[in-house]
């Protein structure tokens, strides 16, 4: 559901990127500009320093704004996956060249690459830049993992909240792991879950341990039971909300056959994080490390 955009930093020599980058971005904006961040900036900053087409007002709003980037170390605007974190380049144009070869972004957005979008192209609703608020997901494990992959692929510290969401024999949870041997950059996953497994250690050796060499630090929270209402999946990249949760299923031939995937704030996933943290502290909820 999050998508990789690539933004040509020459973009800023024309005022509307700028608003583009301020508000189109971000944890609740389903998408992210990739970019190694300090070289991107200076790029963007001599790109809007020296045009031609922003009055000397609308330029200072640019540069204080690129400067504001460079200095909030809590930005979420620009962000460089691990995956790509390995290439460097002396311009945005070879830089872009050699990602292409790694991984193809979502979109590009350039008024100088050949079939990249432009400004006009956003507007009017190209497919590749929209990011709907919902997605409608087959209640498949791989059909599932996919429109969690860029969560995944990105890293971090995963959390699932899903008070039905079962350490054993659990497909999602296998898949989740199966996708993260060729993406190994996740640190942590924690599970809250109120399914109480018996001898979790030995279930998680058993079906998780044994089965696949890449194995994050794991932890298993079992809460009390409709204590969250909601189901989630976050990392500090974006955060999933499923009322349904994030389970296989059967197709019955129903409306119900497919889970609703909703892009959800940073501050209920933040809520979220907290009454978890409340919960272990004051003993409502049992914390494992099962690895």
């Amino acid at each position: 559901m999050y998508k990789e955009v690539s933004l040509d930093p020459n973009c800023l020599s024309h005022y509307h990127y700028y608003g583009l980058l301020k508000t189109a971005f971000g944890f609740e904006a389903g998408r992210y500009v990739v970019a190694p961040l300090k070289d991107w900036l200076s790029e963007a900053y001599q790109a809007a320093k020296a045009s031609e087409h922003i009055e000397p007002v609308k330029k200072k709003s640019i540069t204080n704004f690129l400067n504001k980037l460079r200095q909030d170390k809590a930005q979420d605007k620009i962000i460089m996956p691990c995956y790509r974190s390995h290439i460097s380049a002396d311009s945005w144009l070879n830089w872009l060249e050699y990602q292409r070869a790694v991984r193809p972004f979502n979109s590009v957005i350039s008024e100088r690459v050949e079939n990249a979008l432009s400004f006009e192209d956003i507007i009017a609703g190209d497919h590749s830049w929209t990011t709907p608020p919902t997605v409608r997901v087959k209640k498949t494990a791989e059909t599932i993992v996919e429109a969690l992959s860029s969560l995944l692929r990105w890293g971090g510290n995963l959390v699932i909240i899903d008070q039905y969401f079962s350490l054993a024999a659990n497909p999602v949870l296998k898949e989740i792991f199966r996708f993260l041997q060729a993406h190994q950059h996740t640190v942590n996953i924690t599970l809250a879950t109120s399914v109480n497994t018996a001898n979790p250690e030995a279930v998680f050796k058993r079906e998780y341990g044994a089965s696949f060499s890449f194995i994050p630090k794991f932890h298993l929270i079992v809460v009390p039971s409709k204590f969250f209402h909601d189901r989630y999946i976050f990392t500090e990249f974006g955060a999933i909300k499923s009322g349904q949760g994030f389970d296989v299923g059967p197709e019955l031939g129903a409306q119900a056959d497919k889970l609703s995937f909703h892009l959800c704030s940073k501050e209920e996933s933040q809520e979220a994080a907290v009454w978890l943290k409340q919960i272990i502290d004051d003993g409502r909820a049992l914390s494992l490390a099962l690895n």
